[in-house]
């Protein structure tokens, strides 16, 4: 007996700014073309399952010696909790091989995607200033919603501030089998160019600054693990109250496995035979990842015990900025072309099996970067 609980999520999103090949513009202010790309992953699982059989004694013997040991076969108790994400984000923004783009101010020819990491409480809508009541009110207002959330969760809204939560939960008289999995995908990129056969600024005697900039900022936090619901182990009422996701009086058994797959491409170019006159040049690509990935295995058994836990992170990031052989810049100022990579990665595994006659645990996690 038990319970199996999917959580599935996938996104598609392509933003593209452009000017077209055709175009003739001139501007005696600036000139953006900017595309952002922003997404927020928030996806969730949770597969509890308790039961316990109230045991009576059998009959008499028919020698009198008295009860006879109730027996209860097959009380196998699973919970199964899996979340997959699969997420992809493009930003795109050019000016396209054949077009004339001159400006007064700066032309700026960016990309952004992002994926920030938010709790519940980053996207409360402050006040500024505070001297309109009925603003303090709604302020006030959000944040009371914030509190009652977290307090009717059986989590006390912890999975609020992780990006995807996997959890499970399975107790029983004789074998609780917990298994959590965990995968999240992300393919996110940015592109910023200036193609072949633009005219940039060729018109303007004192033209202004060019950017051509892109970024890629992913920052996502995992958690997978078999335990109680947090209100569960600090209020449950039966005598097998305790943290651990998987307890019975044979056997215990639990997994987790989490797995995070992150692909980032920024590009800034400007391409072979482009014509770009500018007072500074500024061609500037940026990935930002951020992850932090946790699982957690717990079980308990009168007898014997298994718990494992596997953390898989796989972060590849591609960042170019460049200006092509064959390419015609002019400035007056500074020409400046930078390429910046920056990851930051934690990675923790971790878990606890409490037995009477065999137990056993593996612990594993494993980085590529």
């Amino acid at each position: 007996m038990g319970v199996i609980v999917v959580g599935i999520a996938n996104t598609d999103a392509t933003a593209n700014a452009w000017i077209g090949g055709t175009a003739v513009v001139s501007a005696g202010g600036d000139v953006t073309v900017r595309a952002d790309a922003l997404d927020r992953p928030d996806i969730s699982s949770q597969g509890t399952a308790a039961v316990f059989v109230d045991v009576v004694a059998g009959p008499a013997n028919s020698d009198g010696s008295g009860p006879n040991p109730a027996t209860v076969d097959g009380l196998v108790t699973f919970g199964v909790g899996v979340s997959y994400g699969d997420y992809a984000n493009h930003a795109n923004a050019w000016i396209a091989g054949g077009a004339e783009v001159d400006a007064d101010g700066a032309i700026r020819v960016s990309s952004l995607t992002s994926l920030p990491y938010e709790t519940p409480w980053t996207q409360i809508n402050t006040v500024d200033g505070g001297s309109d009541q009925k603003d303090a009110y709604t302020e006030s207002t959000q944040f009371l919603g914030v509190i009652l959330n977290h307090l009717g969760d059986p989590n006390f809204g912890a999975d609020g501030y992780v990006t995807t939560w996997a959890q499970s939960r399975a107790e029983g008289n004789k074998v609780g089998i917990a298994l959590s999995g965990n995968a999240l995908i992300l393919d996110s990129g940015a592109s910023a160019r200036i193609e072949t056969s633009a005219k940039i600024n060729q018109n303007r005697a004192t033209p202004g600054t060019v950017d051509v900039t892109s970024k890629v900022d992913v920052a996502v936090a995992n958690f997978t693990g078999n335990f109680k619901t947090l209100f569960d182990a600090l209020f449950g009422s039966n005598t097998q109250n305790s943290v651990y996701g998987n307890s019975g009086s044979k056997g215990g058994v639990g997994g987790s496995v989490g797995y995070v797959q992150s692909d980032a491409v920024a590009t800034a170019v400007i391409e072979s035979g482009a014509l770009v006159k500018a007072a500074a040049l500024n061609v500037d690509a940026r990935t930002l990842t951020t992850n932090v990935s946790v699982g957690l295995s717990g079980g308990k058994s009168s007898k014997g015990g298994l718990n494992g836990v596997a953390n898989v992170v796989a972060i590849t990031n591609t960042t170019l900025a460049r200006i092509d052989e064959g390419a015609v810049v002019v400035s007056t100022g500074t020409v400046d072309v930078n390429a910046f990579d920056d990851v930051f990665n934690l990675n923790v595994a971790g878990g606890i099996t409490i037995g009477k006659s065999a137990v056993a645990g593996c612990y594993v996690t494993s980085g590529k970067l």
